[in-house]
């Protein structure tokens, strides 16, 4: 009984947008080609850490999913905006958690 009403409820939430996963990584060139280029130029950004450019990024139809953990606010703050300014990005849930735990 507990487990199907915890599958219940992870469905529940799949399905107004929360728990977003790698398996909800759109599979049309366009996504793929978004998480790609959000991939890049965050790995690119010198003033990232190591951590802020292992966040996960789901892209669906124009539609990113930032999460993982980050070291300061403004690292949460960049991630973001470097998504934002992706070509094919309609909007950005930044789900990232700023963590000082290493």
């Amino acid at each position: 009984m507990i487990k199907r009403l915890i599958i219940i409820f992870s469905l529940t939430l799949s399905s107004v947008g929360f728990a977003k996963t790698a398996e909800d990584q759109g599979r049309n060139a366009r996504d793929t080609e978004l998480t790609r280029s959000i991939r890049e130029q965050i790995v690119a950004d010198q003033n990232l850490s190591m951590r802020a450019k292992n966040i996960t990024i789901i892209s669906k139809n124009g539609l990113v999913t930032l999460k993982g953990a980050v070291a300061t606010n403004q690292e949460q703050s960049r991630v973001e905006e470097i998504a934002k300014k992706s070509s094919g990005t309609k909007s950005v849930v930044n789900q990232t958690e700023v963590s000082t735990n290493y």
